[in-house]
């Protein structure tokens, strides 16, 4: 993803955090298809400006996606 991206760019992600493993509002069953903090910043770490953080949402995406869960965001300058 950050090849195609150019310099000067900003990459933007957002996805369930680990933590959404105990939450039945959406996202992989699978532990380790979810983000933690650590692993964004290692897999990022070539990005300047890097934020990352986490939130518990409520989502109202359907009957799949609705009630609270618990996202990771990341943005970052390539």
């Amino acid at each position: 993803m950050l090849s195609s991206l150019k310099e000067g760019g900003t990459f933007i992600l957002e996805g369930f955090s680990k933590e959404q493993i105990h939450n039945q509002t959406g996202g992989p069953r699978d532990v380790a298809m979810l983000f933690s903090e650590e692993e964004l910043k290692f897999d990022f770490q070539e990005l300047s400006e890097l934020k990352i953080w986490k939130e518990e949402i409520e989502l109202q995406e359907g009957p799949f996606h609705n009630g609270k869960a618990s996202v990771i965001r990341l943005i970052g300058i390539k």
